[in-house]
């Protein structure tokens, strides 16, 4: 059968394939990460910006529930300022909140 067409397909449970999957593409995602130099992990931080600059704060592994992870949704933000106690803005909602110079962020047009 092709692209799952026919009298099997229909009983096939297509999920536990995607689980899998996903495994195996998670497991070499952080086998390919780790071979690479340490010079290859140098990124952008916040103090890096200038105002007016969009990011995303930089995806590290974690539990996709709200404590880092790949999966989940990042949220978009603007550098406002310099210094200061309230130094960007989420765009979502123009909510005001204070990053440090040292975040790691991945500048975004």
């Amino acid at each position: 059968m092709i692209n799952g067409e026919g009298p099997i397909a229909s009983t096939f449970d297509h999920s536990l394939v995607d689980k899998m999957e996903r495994a195996f593409l998670a497991a070499n995602l952080k086998e390919s990460f780790e071979k690479h130099p340490v010079s290859d992990w140098e990124h952008t931080t916040f103090g890096d910006l200038a105002v007016g600059d969009k990011y995303i704060g930089f995806p590290v592994p974690g539990d996709n529930q709200g404590h880092g992870g790949f999966r989940g949704t990042h949220n978009l933000f603007e550098k406002i300022r310099e210094k200061g106690r309230y130094n960007t803005q989420r765009c979502l909602d123009g909510q005001k909140l204070h990053h440090n110079s040292i975040l790691a962020i991945i500048q975004v047009r």
